[in-house]
């Protein structure tokens, strides 16, 4: 129990906002203060709109049963899996109370009440824009935007094709996945470079874009998703970061926080984990397997006191 304590502590410790900075650069640390800006801030950026064509019970019923049973909950408190197991219960009454906000009978702004949960995007963020907003909505705001978003999925269905690729503002290319899609895909991609001159690039241009927006230039990318692009003779060299994130994991922990059950759990449900993303592309050298496997024994049968302990099983 130490070993989560611990964890829970260290991760609340770095989640805490003590401070955010208004666009001015002024630092507001008071509690009501920063309330202020973040309500400021979303005001902004979010809006609701009333939807007034028809919708009926089906699409209702049809939202809620397509809906994820286990996300966090909003201000109501209830998780959607609670809806969708007692529907046959509040089913009629919790479709009327929708069909009459989306049909415009009735304010959406009685159950427009959002938790918003700030998740920093690097260490010791200050400015809003550097936090990344989740947003807890009522189960009754989820089935109303589900409700509109299935409607739209049929407006694109018509107006994308499968086999089509198109080009959408904030999205990307897609296609039909064959030769001929394939062909279709290179020629519009190169259509586009020469339409808005997203084509070659002198070196001059390149490193000055690079250092304004304070990138690294490369034309041949290490890795790509986390993965190596190349792997080489050299397959060890390739796949050193798991060592690497292991030992790092390992040498982060007291080990006398660690109970005999502890351990186990950061083993199995931490340590092991780590090349499983890897491993679904790649086939590992043996000599990393029996490095990671040696590092693993020496992690559970080593005393927690003594940092020694005998190998038992081979």
């Amino acid at each position: 129990m130490t070993f989560f304590h611990k964890s829970a502590t260290q991760r609340r410790w770095q989640n805490m906002i003590s401070g955010l900075e208004n666009d001015s650069g002024v630092l507001a640390t008071e509690v009501n203060e920063m309330v202020t800006l973040a309500t400021e801030y979303f005001k902004k950026l979010f809006s609701s709109k009333q939807f007034n064509d028809g919708v009926y019970n089906e699409e209702i019923t049809r939202a809620v049963k397509s809906m994820a049973p286990l996300k966090a909950s909003g201000p109501d408190g209830f998780p959607v899996i609670f809806y969708q197991k007692y529907w046959h219960v509040i089913g009629k009454d919790v479709s009327g109370l929708c069909l009459n906000m989306l049909n415009g009978r009735r304010d959406i702004g009685e159950i427009n009440r959002t938790n918003i949960v700030l998740i920093p995007k690097e260490k010791l963020a200050r400015s809003m824009n550097k936090f990344r907003p989740i947003s807890l909505c009522n189960v009754i705001y989820k089935i109303i935007s589900k409700v509109l978003a299935n409607r739209f999925r049929l407006v694109f269905e018509e107006c994308i094709e499968d086999t089509r690729g198109a080009f959408m503002p904030g999205s990307i290319l897609f296609g039909e996945a064959s030769i001929v899609g394939a062909n279709n895909m290179k020629r519009a991609i190169q259509e586009y470079e020469k339409v808005l001159g997203h084509g070659n690039v002198d070196l001059d241009t390149n490193n000055q874009v690079g250092q304004l927006l304070g990138v690294r230039i490369s034309n041949n990318p290490e890795k790509y998703l986390g993965l190596p692009t190349i792997v080489g003779r050299q397959k060890r060299h390739a796949f050193v970061a798991i060592k690497e994130r292991c030992m790092k994991l390992l040498n982060s922990w007291n080990m006398r926080l660690l109970s005999s059950g502890g351990k186990e759990v950061f083993l199995k449900s931490v340590l092991q984990a780590i090349p499983v993303y890897a491993m679904q592309c790649f086939k590992l050298p043996s000599s990393l397997c029996h490095d990671l496997e040696a590092l693993f024994s020496k992690f559970w049968w080593r005393n927690t006191n003594t940092g020694k302990g005998i190998h038992w099983c081979r």
